[in-house]
């Protein structure tokens, strides 16, 4: 039997922040099909890997490929069908998940012509639609981990 494509590479990756190394020499490869997980104590790296494979932050050395592409410090472009959704979120509780996602596209530059349409089309992908004009607070954890 053939083996499966790998979907993620990892090889050598390290980060460190001051004198605390929390990457060190990091690899590992996710084929296609697979269920990978990611176990350790506090302080063992895990977010920071979880961060760079997404593109939110930098290896000092090291790479990522992502689908057979180096991705070490990726383009906007490279982040598409990449999702990092952290435990906590950074929502304003008193505005409605609608307002938050309007904000969010205004900070991020989207014409202003486009957020109206952008920020429904994505309460609809994400089943929050019956729930966009509600206040965040009101929001299980679950809803705002997808808003």
């Amino acid at each position: 039997m053939a083996e499966a494509e790998v979907r993620l590479r990892v090889e050598g990756l390290r980060k460190s922040f001051g004198e605390v190394e929390a990457l060190k020499g990091v690899s590992l490869d996710v084929r296609s099909g697979e269920v990978f997980g990611l176990l350790g104590p506090n302080g063992a790296g895990k977010s920071t890997l979880i961060r760079i494979v997404a593109g939110l932050e930098f290896p000092d050395s090291g790479r990522v490929e992502i689908g057979g592409r180096e991705r070490t410090r990726p383009r906007p472009e490279d982040k598409r069908g990449i999702a990092y959704v952290p435990q906590e979120t950074a929502l304003f509780e008193a505005l409605s998940g609608r307002r938050n996602l309007l904000l969010f596209a205004e900070l991020a530059g989207v014409p202003r012509s486009e957020r109206a349409d952008r920020a429904d089309k994505a309460l609809e992908e994400m089943g929050l639609s019956g729930a966009g004009r509600r206040r965040v607070r009101e929001y299980s954890g679950g809803m705002k981990r997808r808003l």
